[in-house]
């Protein structure tokens, strides 16, 4: 892992970049103080899909029912 201070990393960003593509982790430092980290980019992040854990729980009726006055009040809310 090569270190650079934030001065040389502008100024060599193309050498460092090619470092990274090659699997190299580069830290950036501010004052010989680490501040960053520049990993390889690790592909496209997948999207949520809505539903997906929909036969992973399970409510009975009661998880519907209104709070306790004592919850309300806790959560500040007031009975109407």
């Amino acid at each position: 892992m090569k270190i650079y201070n934030v001065n040389q990393a502008k100024t060599h960003l193309s050498n460092i970049l090619h470092q990274v593509e090659s699997g190299d982790d580069v830290v950036v430092a501010r004052y010989n103080q680490p501040v960053a980290r520049i990993i390889p980019y690790q592909g496209k992040e997948t999207k949520r899909q809505f539903g997906s854990l929909k036969d992973v729980f399970t409510f009975d009726d009661s998880f519907f029912e209104q709070l306790p006055d004592s919850e309300l009040s806790a959560w500040g809310i007031e009975e109407k």
